[in-house]
């Protein structure tokens, strides 16, 4: 799978429960993105063949956030449900880094055979090679950023402004990371 379509995971549901807030009451919100969570997980089983623990994760957080909101009724419980995935994701990189293993050159060469040939050629390339290998440690650092700046959101901005850092902010935080490793 993909990383957009891995990471529309995570954000789908986050969108499901910002627009359904704006226009119904949070416990309906909160059940719409449970449903939209469920949802995407069926599409990663029919797309993989199997549901990833990335996708597994996040379905679970969405229930356990999704269900402490709806039993506390706040919001802000729920908004940190993308913070407390990115802070999880980026540690579990950094400490995989540690111990030597690189996870995202792992996971490109795991499912190599859905990337087109022409793709296959380019990160077989042995400066690619490297910038993944580095990679783990520095996008693992700016998930753990990005966790930390999601989390002041849910308490500091508005819905949108919320949806914006974690929705958006995420792939900004990846890319510095990614950027990061090729320097």
């Amino acid at each position: 799978m993909g990383s957009t379509s891995l990471f529309l995971v995570v954000l789908i549901p986050l969108l499901v429960f910002a627009v359904v807030d704006t226009f119904a009451s949070l416990k309906v919100a909160l059940i719409a993105a449970a449903v939209a969570a469920l949802g995407e997980v069926a599409f990663s089983y029919f797309y993989l063949g199997e549901i990833d623990s990335f996708s597994m994760a996040s379905v679970f957080l969405v229930f356990l956030m999704g269900g402490v909101a709806y039993l506390k009724e706040s919001r802000q419980i729920f908004y940190l449900k993308p913070a407390i995935l990115s802070f999880a994701l980026g540690a579990f990189l950094v400490g995989a880094h540690m111990m030597g293993h690189s996870v995202l050159l792992e996971g490109v060469t795991k499912y190599a055979q859905l990337f087109p040939p022409e793709q296959q050629e380019v990160l077989a390339q042995p400066m690619l090679v490297k910038i993944l290998t580095n990679a783990s440690f520095t996008v693992g650092i700016s998930l753990i950023l990005h966790g930390l700046f999601t989390a002041w959101a849910a308490y500091r901005l508005s819905r949108w402004g919320w949806l914006a850092v974690a929705a958006v902010g995420v792939y900004f935080f990846m890319f510095a990371g990614l950027v990061a490793a090729a320097l």
